[in-house]
């Protein structure tokens, strides 16, 4: 009973206290003994200590509480405080803590014994619930603070100032525990999935579902507001203009110059560094791969899955994509850049020679050929080894092939023209004849030249040449003199009946 009493007093005093009387005091009496400032600073682990205490046992009296009539007081609580107070005490605090900052930065550091024994009697469970709460508690309270900061351009202007310190500070200390931790593997997966695992999953897909959403909407919107015409079009084009009409492009085009340069250096010097270290490079480039494996393990995963797709649900992917797919979009960006080549090869004549000629000139022949004949040669390899590729080389499946490429040679030709010499003579009129000549013979002559600068060579060629006609001579000769004869005998017999 005597407790209560002795609470109830505390309370009467504490809410009966009139602010400006005590600050009036405390202005009189540190101005007539200003000594007594270093006392009160002496005093003032026992004032955080009363604190501490009055905080403990206030949250265990609120905790007892009801909780209509918990969220009651508080609300009364949360209205009585004096605002400007708090503000006018965070400005006050701010200037020592800058002035006790440059005087002694290590002065923090002195806390360790402090806050390794706080942490010691900390309940880490229920700290890691109150700190959500807190969270909460503080975002709700960070926005009423963001409209009133944003229309002050001063203080909108300090709070990015503020955000500096912070960021740098923030990330010392994420630096401090990441390479501070030193646990079992398994014990920080276990952490991490668990955090991943208590995620409220479900507001998450909503919120995912409401923007994609909302970005359909706008997008469907933007469409029917412009009558199936992006809307955006017209939107964006006087935004943009607008903001080019302001800007100064020989600027802007200077920075990105500037800053394509600069990252062009910066990467070049962690080039630089990364070749300076073979072990560090091995392992970039074992990472790269690791990583390519990765990617082509997917695209492998994703291909074998459709393979094994029923017959109609491929069928169905197929439609999609024909129907998805804009093949005249297509064609047209080919046109489009062949329209570009064309021009630029008429305004510009021998532009394409010149860059062939450029990248060419600069090439290792040596090494180029090297490395394609190294390339040819596993190819042919490994193709020799293969087993489907032997099959395919067969002469009967050689044949077919030859056959199907003959009939759709046959049909293409149908559909052209009746007449297949038609469609070649309308070809080749539009031929120059002098220029065919001429690189007839420019070709027929570089082979000949090539052929007799070696007798062996001219020899290798011409004896399976003399020897392939021979046979066709013998074989035409031949058929020629059965057709005859087969004829004569069939008149004879004829005749003769």
């Amino acid at each position: 009973m005597e407790e209560r009493e002795t609470i109830g007093q505390v309370r009467d005093m504490l809410k009966g206290t009139d602010l400006d009387r005590v600050r009036s005091a405390l202005d009189e009496l540190l101005e007539e003994k200003p000594e007594l400032a270093g006392e009160l600073v002496s005093a003032l682990p026992g004032l955080i200590n009363v604190q501490v205490l009055v905080a403990t046992r206030l949250a265990r009296e609120l905790d007892a509480l009801p909780a209509q009539e918990r969220a009651k007081r508080l609300r009364e609580a949360i209205h009585a405080i004096d605002g400007a107070s708090v503000g006018r005490a965070i400005t006050e605090i701010s200037f020592l803590l800058m002035k006790l900052h440059r005087e002694n930065p290590d002065l923090a550091g002195e806390l360790a014994p402090v806050t390794d024994a706080a942490l010691a009697a900390a309940d880490f469970g229920k700290l890691r619930a109150g700190v959500a709460a807190l969270a909460d508690f503080g975002t709700d309270a960070a926005l009423g603070i963001v409209d009133p900061v944003v229309r002050d351009p001063v203080a909108l202007a300090n709070l990015f100032g503020m955000l500096v310190p912070l960021l740098n500070n923030l990330i010392r200390i994420l630096a401090r525990a990441l390479s501070g931790v030193e646990h079992p593997k398994e014990f920080l997966a276990s952490a991490i999935f668990n955090t991943l695992g208590e995620i409220d999953t479900k507001e998450l897909g909503r919120a995912f579902t409401s923007t994609f959403k909302l970005i359909n909407a706008i997008h469907e919107g933007n469409l029917v507001m412009g009558r199936d015409d992006p809307y955006l079009r017209g939107v964006f084009a006087q935004f943009a203009a607008g903001v080019l009409d302001h800007m100064d492009a020989r600027e802007m085009i200077q920075a990105t110059v500037a800053l394509g340069e600069d990252a062009e250096v910066i990467f070049k010097v962690l080039i630089d560094l990364v070749l300076a270290d073979p072990d560090l490079m091995a392992r970039m480039l074992a990472g790269e791969a690791l990583l390519g494996n990765t990617m082509f393990r997917t695209l492998s995963h994703l291909f074998h899955g459709l393979a094994r797709l029923p017959d109609d649900a491929l069928s169905k992917i197929g439609e999609e994509i024909r129907a998805s797919l804009d093949a005249d979009q297509i064609a047209d960006t080919v046109n489009a850049c062949l329209s570009v080549s064309n021009r630029l090869g008429e305004l510009c004549p021998g532009l394409g020679d010149d860059l062939v000629e450029a990248a060419v000139g600069g090439l290792d022949r040596e090494a180029l050929g090297a490395a394609i004949q190294r390339a040819g040669e596993r190819t042919l390899g490994a193709l020799r080894e293969d087993e489907g590729v032997r099959k395919a080389l067969e002469p009967e499946e050689v044949g077919l092939r030859i056959n199907r490429l003959l009939v759709r040679f046959n049909r293409s030709m149908e559909s052209v023209d009746r007449s297949g010499s038609s469609y070649l003579t309308r070809a080749f009129a539009q031929v120059d004849k002098e220029e065919l000549e001429k690189a007839m013979r420019n070709a027929t002559g570089a082979v000949t030249d090539a052929l007799l600068s070696s007798a062996r060579g001219a020899m290798a060629v011409i004896r399976p040449v003399a020897s392939a006609c021979w046979r066709t001579i013998r074989f035409l000769a031949a058929s020629l003199a059965r057709r005859v004869l087969g004829q004569k005998e069939t008149v004879e017999h004829s005749g003769g009946r």
